[in-house]
């Protein structure tokens, strides 16, 4: 959406710069475009090896079969390892609660 296009141009870019709605207008384009390439050669990846789902690692292959590994290619690895550890990490919390709900109703039962 253009809304997280003008958040990464504004992350990105001195504060003093401003950027026309032109501009703002060829960058979403063009995040568009680079998206659906990226995703049909990551998908072109996954039917090679006989899967329909496209999977994180076909992704970052798509982006080094893309040439594009320099640019993208380790940050995009840390990024996967952070969102993967996030999971896991929610997932631990979820657990963690779950176990004291369960304490908690004990203990109520065992108050009645």
């Amino acid at each position: 959406p253009p809304h997280c296009i003008r958040k990464i141009l504004k992350q990105s870019l001195p504060d003093h710069a401003t950027v026309s709605k032109e501009a703002n207008s060829a960058f979403t384009r063009a995040s568009g475009i680079f998206i659906l390439y990226l995703s049909s050669c990551a998908n072109d990846l996954a039917r090679d090896h006989s899967r329909t789902t496209v999977s994180s690692q076909d992704v970052l292959d798509a982006v080094s079969e893309l040439e594009l590994g320099p640019l993208f290619g380790s940050k995009m690895e840390e990024f996967l390892k952070a969102y993967q550890q996030d999971e896991v990490n929610k997932k631990i919390e979820k657990e963690k609660q779950k176990v004291i709900e369960i304490k908690m109703k004990e203990e109520e039962e065992k108050k009645k």
